[in-house]
């Protein structure tokens, strides 16, 4: 399951390197290996737009897609074991959680 250090292997040369496969799969399945990374569904979402087509795209264009994806495994990443935080006398635990898993009641007061 990717984390957010695992996703930090990712360089930016990894993101390069990956824009040259032609075989959008294959460019995916580079980076997943690296980050740990166990399914494509994320990426899956990432890629789904019908009006981009990577085989035609630019090596920056596929470049901006996959750092796109990319930023969206972060956002669904889990936290690590024993990623944890105290402070004024409160210890929050998200090991293995993400930052979906409570609700939020948002107020303009």
């Amino acid at each position: 399951m990717a984390t957010l250090t695992t996703l930090r292997r990712i360089t930016d040369a990894d993101i390069k390197a990956a824009a040259l496969i032609d075989d959008l799969d294959d460019a995916c399945r580079a980076i997943q290996q690296k980050a740990e990374i166990e399914d494509g569904g994320v990426a899956g979402h990432a890629f789904s737009d019908i009006q981009f087509d990577w085989a035609t795209a630019s090596r920056a264009e596929r470049e901006d897609r996959l750092r796109a994806w990319l930023n969206l495994e972060r956002l669904l990443a889990v936290g690590a074991p024993g990623n944890t935080f105290d402070d004024h006398g409160m210890r929050w635990d998200n090991s293995g959680k993400n930052g979906h898993y409570a609700p939020i009641r948002w107020s303009n007061q």
